[in-house]
């Protein structure tokens, strides 16, 4: 038997590795904060725009998977801060409870 992979990665791979990788560090920020596994948060991400746009692309299983009621651009907000390093770029997260 012989099998044959593609590894070649396209765009949309590589967009979906940066979303899946914002999931993890989103999901240890929530961890860190002590935040119950049910509770909903809302975000806010300042990066580049190459960033940006791979998290828009992938916004609905980014929310889902963190369950975020909001995920939004931002500059700057109130709430925990916290500036990760993605694949050598800055992303900036602020995280808050969303009320209930």
């Amino acid at each position: 038997m012989t099998v044959w992979f593609d590894t070649q990665l396209n765009d949309e791979l590589v967009q979906e590795g940066l979303a899946r990788e914002l999931v993890n560090r989103i999901q240890k920020l929530r961890k860190d904060l002590g935040f119950e596994v049910t509770d909903r948060i809302l975000v806010e991400v300042a990066t580049t725009d190459n960033l940006m746009r791979a998290f828009k692309r992938f916004e609905t299983y980014i929310s889902d998977e963190i369950l975020a009621n909001a995920m939004k651009a931002s500059t700057q907000s109130t709430g925990f801060s916290s500036e990760q390093d993605i694949e050598g770029t800055s992303v900036k997260l602020w995280i808050t409870k969303a009320p209930v």
